[in-house]
């Protein structure tokens, strides 16, 4: 892996993070409030950034 593509893995694993914490503070939110089906959308986004983001690091880390 050359250098120009690590740091691009590194910066969306950056943004797959911020993505998550987002994710994380909308499911409370919807929780909260009783929003359930809402939740579980969000849930399912925050489990795919969550993969996502655990490949990069498995590449970045060879």
């Amino acid at each position: 892996m050359d250098k120009l593509e690590r740091k691009n893995k590194e910066f969306w694993a950056r943004h797959l993070f911020d993505f998550m914490v987002r994710d994380a503070e909308r499911i409370k939110r919807y929780l909260d409030r009783g929003e359930i089906k809402k939740s579980e959308q969000s849930s399912r986004f925050f489990k795919r950034s969550m993969l996502e983001l655990n490949e990069l690091e498995k590449e970045l880390n060879k």
